[in-house]
């Protein structure tokens, strides 16, 4: 079988597989206890936390791993629950959609940022945004359907000094081009595992310190009290290798291309 799908998920690297393989079968321990195994399971969370990060260029502290970037898109929106409007792109990913919907039946307004023919949203549309003033602004960086890029570090630029809060969705961009949260201008990013090599069942929301998202999941304390649960640590394990690999490939692509045309 010839597999054309990576878009939808990406098989597991072998390299991946080896870096869980110990936390699926020894080292079992729960990375809140604090006996050996715990804290073996702990310190390898907080690897992988690292590892996410330098890939995304943000702060490990500002890393909440979720089930996936469903969960991730899910946990971002939820900030909506002190926010009267949002906005969000007319091809999000429907769990973008779904979450919105939801918080318009609480009775929160809803807009829906309209996209040129080739699914670009367009400058003079976000002076618009800009007059009608949401409080949250959702808007994927790569398309999942299209493969449309849009200018998320352009369109932060301008919606941040008005304090709108902008949160994209980075999961189909996440190891086809850098990605740099501290670049993007963002609050909310979200991204995903198994796009990138790395298991299924794994994903992350990076958030600024001036916007930290309200939790989904309450009762254990976990991801700062952001996303309760014992964490499973094989598939973060697995999403931090897939980071490591993703980033140190995109590193080699751009010495490639630099070295390919000199100056």
């Amino acid at each position: 079988m010839i597999y054309f799908d990576n878009n939808a998920t990406t098989p597991l690297d072998e390299r991946v597989l080896d870096a869980m393989m110990p936390f699926l079968k020894t080292m079992y321990g729960n990375p809140s206890s604090v006996h050996r195994l715990g804290r073996i399971a702990k310190s390898a969370v907080e690897s992988a936390r690292e590892q996410v990060a330098a890939l995304v260029d943000a702060p490990p502290a500002q890393i909440i791993f979720t089930s996936g970037g469903t969960e991730a898109n899910n946990l971002a929106l939820n900030s909506a629950l002190v926010m009267e409007k949002i906005a969000i792109g007319a091809t999000e990913h429907p769990c973008v959609f779904e979450a919105a919907k939801r918080w318009q039946k609480q009775g929160k307004a809803l807009d829906i940022i309209p996209v040129n023919s080739v699914g670009i949203i367009e400058e003079d549309t976000i002076e618009k945004l800009i007059y009608s003033r949401p409080d949250i602004v959702s808007i994927m960086l790569a398309n999942n359907e299209t493969g449309t890029i849009q200018a998320i570090q352009d369109i932060a630029a301008k919606l941040t000094p008005h304090g709108i809060c902008v949160h994209s969705d980075a999961v189909q961009a996440l190891g086809k081009m850098p990605v740099s949260f501290r670049q993007l201008g963002v609050h909310l990013l979200s991204i995903s595992s198994h796009k990138i090599y790395g298991p299924k069942g794994c994903g992350a929301l990076i958030f600024d310190k001036s916007t930290p998202p309200h939790a989904l999941i309450v009762g254990g304390g976990q991801e700062q009290d952001l996303r309760s649960g014992t964490e499973n640590v094989a598939v973060i394990v697995g999403f931090g290798k897939a980071a490591e690999l993703a980033k140190r490939e995109l590193n080699e692509r751009h010495f490639a291309v630099v070295n390919y045309y000199p100056v």
